[in-house]
């Protein structure tokens, strides 16, 4: 059954749902905010409604945060130097626009991401194997 939840209770269910979000163990939130184990691990049920808006948006954030990361590493790639790893770098970034925004793909998005590969392609892929490169591309695009 749930239980009326204090302010305090709140953030403390916010600071654990933020930790198992990302990876934690019970026994770990526990120690991280001065509790009994045992007890944390009942706060979900104890506390379902508020635990789960909690967790709901803690783990968006962690996904968020990861997407956010993943992106600025595959942009990283598209500047790599090596012309395999630049496609393939491409590819997820407009395979993942166009997944992110199925009808109407942000062209904005993908316009900046064609601008980046454009100009890794020319300051990086040998004038003799650009054209294999935007063909690649364009394949990669449908």
């Amino acid at each position: 059954m749930a239980r009326q939840t204090s302010k305090q209770m709140e953030t403390l269910l916010a600071r654990a749902a933020v930790l198992r979000s990302t990876g934690s163990t019970w026994a770990q939130v526990a120690e991280k905010l001065g509790r009994n184990p045992t007890r944390v691990r009942q706060w979900p049920r104890e506390h379902r409604g508020v635990w789960d808006a909690a967790y709901a948006d803690a783990h968006t954030n962690v996904v968020d945060e990861a997407v956010a990361e993943g992106i600025e590493t595959l942009r990283h790639g598209m500047h790599n130097g090596n012309p395999d790893v630049q496609v393939r770098a491409a590819h997820s970034l407009l395979t993942y626009a166009a997944k992110r925004h199925p009808v109407d793909v942000n062209l904005t998005i993908v316009s900046g991401l064609a601008d980046d590969l454009v100009q890794a392609i020319r300051q990086y892929v040998p004038e003799d194997q650009q054209e294999q490169a935007v063909e690649a591309i364009r394949e990669c695009l449908g």
